[in-house]
């Protein structure tokens, strides 16, 4: 058997923190109404750990967003990304697995900035949660590995955690893990579609 070594004088290993903007936020959508989710960063990456910048303007940077519906009195996430249709308008969305429920959203990064913007149209009433999930970037050296972590939805107005009381819903179930306090989650953004 045989097994690459990476001869790495330095090895990188660190997290970039980024948020996601999210328009119009509401609490209500119409079903074939537009909700655009857009990233505009710098480049030039600034690492949380180190203290250092890391120079992306070569690659892009990829994350997912995965869909769930919630149901009243359940505490549990149900698959959903079926439920949408999407438009990419800068960078591209994707759905690389369709075993796996989300979009995989990936910028596109020149010199000066990283940008992606896409649309997310409901085909379906329903009440809904979107999350933003962590991806990364490894060299093809393998000699550095950026953890990028979507941390939080920016939005303008409140999450719409009411939503949460009406359904009854104190804890959800997605996967293998159980959340709560999802109030305070802010990579976690609630909506119903009429």
């Amino acid at each position: 058997m045989n097994f690459t070594c990476y001869d790495c004088e330095e090895f990188l290993s660190d997290n970039v923190l980024f948020p996601v903007s999210l328009a119009p936020n509401k609490p209500i959508f119409n079903v074939g109404d537009t909700i655009y989710l857009r990233v505009d960063e710098n480049s030039l990456l600034s690492l949380e750990n180190n203290n250092m910048t890391y120079d992306n303007s070569s690659n892009s940077f990829l994350f997912n967003l995965s869909i769930y519906e919630l149901k009243n009195n359940k505490e549990e996430g149900f698959e959903a990304r079926e439920k949408f249709n999407f438009i990419s308008l800068t960078g591209n969305a994707s759905v690389f697995n369709p075993n796996y429920n989300y979009i995989n959203l990936s910028t596109i990064c020149n010199a000066e900035k990283c940008l992606i913007e896409v649309g997310l149209i409901p085909s379906e009433k329903g009440n809904f949660l979107f999350i933003l999930e962590s991806s990364y970037i490894e060299s093809t050296d393998g000699c550095e590995s950026i953890y990028l972590i979507p941390e939080k939805f920016e939005l303008e107005g409140s999450k719409n955690v009411d939503l949460l009381t009406d359904l009854n819903i104190n804890q959800l179930k997605i996967g293998y893990n159980t959340y709560q306090d999802l109030e305070s989650r802010e990579n976690f953004y609630f909506f119903s579609v009429q």
